[in-house]
């Protein structure tokens, strides 16, 4: 078997290439087959959006951000069509950075093991419940005073 990295021999039953210290496809895949496991619903990414996308170190932030900033303006639209369109873009928006927010964040930054990864994603959770109950709140508060 050859590494993928730096085309050097390598045995088999390998984890590392003894040559570069890149890991073999057999690591490669269990790795994958973690990320898989650590999957799950982001709270920190619903609530936060492209902050938590800018912290995980996702490149594409910029363009959620900018996104964000459209639909915001078109959820401020007279014509209430327009409006709830706008509002249902972020809200749609919103639920896949949700869904897809862990899986964003283990594939796009450096993590010293598991744990660490979990432990950080618990305080973005945390943060993010946090700052949804907020919104809402002042979303609420915002309609009754109409």
């Amino acid at each position: 078997m050859y590494c993928a990295q730096c085309g050097e021999k390598i045995a088999t039953d390998e984890k590392y290439c003894s040559n570069c210290g890149k890991p073999t496809t057999k690591t490669e895949e269990k790795l994958e087959h973690q990320s898989a496991k650590i999957g799950g619903w982001s709270w920190g990414a619903f609530g936060l959006g492209w902050i938590y996308l800018s912290s995980m170190k996702y490149r594409w932030w910029w363009v959620f951000l900018i996104l964000m900033f459209i639909t915001n303006g078109i959820s401020k639209n007279t014509d209430v069509t327009v409006s709830w369109m706008g509002t249902i873009i972020q809200l749609i928006i919103m639920i896949v950075f949700g869904i897809e927010g862990r899986k964003i964040a283990y594939e796009n930054r450096k993590w010293e093991n598991r744990e660490h990864f979990l432990k950080v994603q618990k305080i973005w959770d945390i943060w993010g419940i946090v700052f949804t109950i907020l919104i809402f709140i002042i979303y609420f508060i915002g309609l009754m005073a109409l």
